[in-house]
């Protein structure tokens, strides 16, 4: 569902409808306006990727490259950034690559010796992160292009604009319609049994979607159960 789509079933809901057709952001609303329910979608699309990622981590994983220079070894980390899962140097050939090992920022002048075994030919063999920026080691002498790339779970930029779908999985975007009307209640000081209904029923898909994902995890073991009733 697109952002006004995601928004109006939530309005449904609230029985505060507004003309579909009308221009987005539509503050003319005493109670809810566009922008606020906006505000709640960003966040419940936030909660809602934080919900995913913990049963399938690797859901909103994506990889960016990275241009050293020589004698440089800070280097800003992707703004995106949620968790970094494998780094690697790709400089000799981008299709056999050697993974750049994580170290403690207090270990960084001592990475020869937890290099881990790495025999590739990749001068860069660890990295080590400080905030929003990656250190690597040793200090690299060269300039190359594309040199690191690294892979990473990001975060899922706000939406914006009527049109924009969420990376949520579609599947999924009642959720969020679902989000924004429980927080929507919670403005309103409504009923607490109406708040309680909207609660449940939000939570019920959540999990629901939690469990649809963890058995979609082609890692995840398969078990036949048998039927001991069963004669031959």
């Amino acid at each position: 569902m697109t952002v006004l789509e995601t928004i109006d079933l939530a309005r449904n809901m609230l029985n505060e409808p507004l003309d579909a057709s009308r221009t987005f952001p539509d503050n003319s609303s005493n109670f809810y306006t566009d922008t606020v329910l906006l505000n709640y979608l960003n966040r419940e699309q936030q909660l809602l990727q934080n919900f995913i990622i913990q049963s399938h981590e690797n859901y909103f994983v994506t990889s960016v490259n990275v241009n050293i220079v020589s004698n440089t070894d800070e280097y800003a980390l992707n703004s995106s950034v949620i968790k970094i899962l494998r780094m690697e140097w790709i400089a000799d050939d981008p299709l056999r690559s050697t993974e750049i090992h994580p170290i403690s920022f207090n270990e960084k002048e001592n990475y020869i010796g937890l290099s881990h075994g790495i025999t590739g030919t990749g001068e860069i063999r660890a990295y080590a992160i400080k905030g929003d920026t990656l250190t690597f080691r040793p200090v690299p002498s060269t300039t190359t292009a594309s040199a690191v790339r690294y892979y990473f779970v990001k975060k899922l930029a706000d939406l914006v604009s009527q049109s924009q779908v969420s990376e949520v999985p579609e599947n999924y975007h009642e959720i969020l319609s679902w989000g924004i009307y429980k927080r929507a209640l919670l403005q309103q000081e409504g009923s607490a049994e109406s708040y309680a209904v909207a609660s449940k029923e939000y939570e019920s898909m959540v999990e629901e979607m939690m469990k649809q994902l963890d058995d979609r995890q082609i890692q995840r073991p398969r078990y036949v159960k048998r039927n001991r009733n069963r004669r031959n």
